[in-house]
């Protein structure tokens, strides 16, 4: 009888920026670490990192002591990689314009030639998961590695419990991991306490989303009327 084949595995952590971070595998050679943003640049090793935003403060291309986080990423080298959804040396040149700064600008203030950047198959990843559930950097960490037959995937530092977090970018992540772990039987690991394992309410039972719109219209509304009650006594005194 022939002998069982056994799948190599394929470790991937995706790491975020809540302190969980810390739990990840960051130590062990057998993962990969994937990272998001300015929060994952400089707090642990990394074999990528995702940043698909197509606009940016200026603050980020600022050199301060000589140094930016969009310079930092230019200058990134091979095989480390820099996951974007557009080449960034054409992002570059739009976000200037639209700063308006000046090539001339640009060229002092990014100054590598970005030979780690990898343009992300979006228009693929969409067309194979379904572009709805692409609501955060997260969620193309985690349909890539996906992509790219993982047999485990740990998620550490993210909870999305919050904000826009809650509302929209938690079902795209959750989706995208009950996906794997359900339906392709990829091992999916988070950290005790971990706020993507809670579990909404089905519809019509559900009241999480509901709650947090009506809170976030509480706030805005006290937000105002101190804005009024402020000026009037400042007026009065």
């Amino acid at each position: 009888e022939a002998p069982a084949i056994v799948k190599a595995r394929k470790k991937i952590c995706v790491l975020g920026t809540t302190p969980s971070r810390m739990e990840g595998p960051i130590n062990d050679p057998d993962w990969e670490i994937w990272t998001i943003g300015p929060g994952g640049k400089d707090n642990h090793r990394w074999d990528r990192l995702y940043e698909v935003h197509g606009r940016w403060p200026l603050g980020f291309g600022e050199l301060v002591d000589g140094k930016s986080y969009l310079d930092d990423l230019s200058k990134v080298e091979p095989p480390q990689q820099i996951c974007t959804a557009v080449p960034m040396q054409i992002a570059m040149k739009e976000w200037d314009r639209e700063s308006d700064k000046s090539d001339e600008w640009l060229a002092e203030h990014v100054t590598g030639d970005w030979a780690a950047n990898r343009v992300i198959d979006a228009a693929g990843l969409f067309e194979r998961h379904g572009k709805v559930w692409f609501s955060s950097s997260i969620s193309y960490a985690i349909a890539d590695a996906i992509e790219e037959d993982a047999t485990d995937i740990a998620i550490f530092g993210i909870d999305l419990e919050s904000g826009e977090e809650y509302l929209s970018q938690f079902p795209g992540c959750r989706h995208l991991m009950d996906a794997a772990q359900k339906y392709l039987g990829i091992n999916i690991i988070v950290p005790k306490g971990c706020g993507l394992l809670r579990d909404p309410l089905p519809y019509p039972d559900r009241f999480e989303t509901h709650q947090a719109l009506m809170l976030e219209r509480k706030v805005a509304w006290l937000e105002a009327m101190l804005g009024e009650q402020t000026a009037a006594h400042e007026d009065g005194r």
